[in-house]
Order: C-alpha cells, then sequence, then structure tokens
C-alpha cells in the first residue's frame, strides 16, 4: 500500500506459505485495535503495525509536555498523516488506534495495503472539510462517499464505515468491498506472523510485526556483516511503549540458535561502527546521539535477538534541542 513495500524493505527480509487463521483475543499485538482486529487485516499480511493513540494520549510523558512526541508519532505514518490533513480529524481527541497491515508484493509489484483507523468521528463534518482541501477529492460510489487523497504522489481512497471506523486501501474498489465486507472474516496469516503478533504484552504504544519476505532477504544481503545470518531471519517485531519514559524492543527472529548469535555478533559490530563515527566528528549533536547509542543494549534469548533502549524524556529533550 502506498508504495509500501519500499517502506518496510528497510525493516528487513521470508514469509512462510502456510496459513492459519487468527484471533484477536489470542494475539496481543492486535489488542490495542479492537476485539474484531483479526477481522480487519490483509489475508496472507507480510506486516501489521498497530498505533495505540489512545494510550499514547494518556501516557505520563504527555502529561509532561510529551504532545510533540505523539504528534511526531502519527505524522512519522504518512498515510495516518494524510487522512489527518484531509478530514481535519484531531489525533488526541478523535483517534483511538490506527491499525495499518500489508502485502509488500515482491518482484511482482502487486504490493497493497490496509489502514483501518478507529475512534470517534463526524463522517459529514469530515467529507465538508476534505472538499475544500486542495488534491482531494470526493467521490460518489453508490450510497458510499469516498475520499480520494495521494500518499507519497500515489493515490489512496478513505470512506468512513461508521462513526467509529475509517477504511483506507489503494483503490476505490478495494475501499467499498471492506466497508462491505471487512469485519466478518479472521484474516488467514502465516504461521510465523501469528506466532510474533503472540510475542506482546498487549499495552504496548506501538507494535509492529514483520513477515521477513525473500525480496527483504535479498536487501539484507548486500550488507557484508548481515550476509550470513540474514538468510535465516523469520520475523521482526518491534515494540514501542511510552509511560514516564520511551522504551522500545526491536526482536528479530531467526531459524536456529548458531544464525541467532551469529546475527548478534553482526549486530553488536555494526553498533561499535556507528560509535566510532559518532566520536569521530565530536559534534554537540553527535556527543548527544554517542550517549544515546550507549543506551543500545543488544541481547538474545529463545525469541531471537533483541536491540533495546530506554530514554527519559530529558534524554530525548536533550538531542532535539541540539542542531
Amino acid at each position: 500500500m502506498f508504495r509500501v513495500r519500499k517502506t518496510w524493505l528497510a525493516l528487513v527480509a521470508l514469509a512462510l506459505a502456510w496459513t492459519a487463521p487468527v484471533g484477536a483475543a489470542s494475539l496481543p499485538g492486535l489488542r490495542a485495535a479492537g476485539a474484531d482486529a483479526d477481522k480487519w487485516i490483509l489475508n496472507k499480511a507480510d506486516f501489521v503495525l498497530v498505533v495505540n493513540v489512545k494510550q499514547l494520549a494518556a501516557a505520563e510523558l504527555m502529561k509532561k509536555g510529551g504532545i510533540d512526541l505523539l504528534d511526531g508519532v502519527i505524522k512519522s505514518q504518512p498515510q495516518a498523516r494524510a487522512i489527518v490533513e484531509a478530514t481535519g480529524l484531531q489525533p488526541f481527541k478523535d483517534i483511538d488506534s490506527i491499525l495499518i497491515s500489508g502485502v509488500l508484493g515482491g518482484k511482482s509489484g502487486d504490493a497493497r495495503g490496509l489502514l483501518v483507523v478507529r475512534g470517534r468521528f463526524d463522517p459529514a463534518n469530515a467529507l465538508a472539510v476534505a472538499r475544500k482541501k486542495k488534491d482531494v477529492e470526493v467521490i460518489k460510489e453508490g450510497t458510499v462517499h469516498v475520499i480520494k487523497l495521494k500518499i507519497r504522489d500515489q493515490p489512496a481512497y478513505a470512506a468512513f464505515l461508521n462513526k467509529s471506523t475509517l477504511v483506507v486501501t489503494e483503490s476505490k474498489e478495494s475501499t467499498v468491498a471492506w466497508l462491505k465486507n471487512g469485519g466478518k472474516q479472521s484474516a488467514q496469516l502465516s504461521a510465523s506472523l501469528s506466532k510474533a503478533l503472540g510475542y506482546f504484552k498487549g499495552t504496548e504504544s506501538l507494535t509492529l510485526a514483520l513477515g521477513v519476505t525473500a525480496g527483504m532477504k535479498e536487501q539484507i544481503s548486500k550488507v557484508p556483516q548481515l550476509a550470513v545470518a540474514g538468510r535465516k531471519l523469520q520475523t521482526v517485531t518491534a515494540s514501542l511503549t511510552v509511560t514516564d519514559t520511551v522504551a522500545l524492543d526491536v526482536v528479530a527472529s531467526t531459524s536456529d540458535k548458531k544464525s541467532t548469535q551469529q546475527l548478534q555478533t553482526a549486530l553488536t559490530g555494526l553498533k561499535g561502527v556507528a560509535e566510532v563515527m559518532l566520536q569521530a566528528d565530536e559534534t554537540a549533536f553527535n556527543k548527544k546521539a554517542s550517549e544515546l547509542l550507549d543506551q543500545v543494549k543488544i541481547s538474545s534469548d529463545e525469541k531471537g535477538v533483541h536491540i533495546t533502549c530506554k530514554l527519559t524524556k530529558g534524554q530525548i529533550d536533550g538531542l532535539t534541542r541540539v542542531r
């Protein structure tokens, strides 16, 4: 969706062909998107991303002036940002969660995606706002009003199912079809992606589960340090939890213990290279970035290799103030 393949190739690469039905109740990674989130995901999706906007807005860090951080999380997702700008929605007031699933498409180029926003909406007002926006068009398809907009110069089509659900896909036909059929049947996901979605606690601010595809594997293999271990990657998960601090946990799982150890060694080496590069140029920004890099820890367990980092608001502000 919306050139999603390029967006996610940077994260890393072998989706398993076997698929199984999922249930939101048993997959904590989907919990923030609603009890029926498993029915609003693409079949055989390569990745699933959930942003728990409601949790973010209530986090203690936000009470300490961290609203800019929350705004940054929303704006970091081009799809979400485009919808907010086109409809006039207020992220911290109107939106509870954002659920994005996608199929990367590989060399065939058939990438597609689905974005579902949950919250409290006034569809009539949102449509009125959209009609006043440049580069935004409101199309009537039967009884459905579809908002046509651009995301990264690609067309996207959004429509309100009701006052609590907004659906966005890459085609008008697909969006209308999801309004008609969405929420009726659990998606079919690969066993590896289903397993990855089960790794989360369900209380995170943001969760990402990615099934490593052949295309990603090829890209990763181009990095010398990851050429061997990268071929054994199965999934990559990432969680961001905002409370009075910001905690990040990225986990890369491989097919065997040896590959996990190799990957840990390679990532530790890459971190060392980054440290040397930052220390070589002692600008104020690099000095602060080097201090923050010290907070990044690399370890491994039965789930895979963990890259973790925990920052206080003071540490975050210290970096953003430096130019």
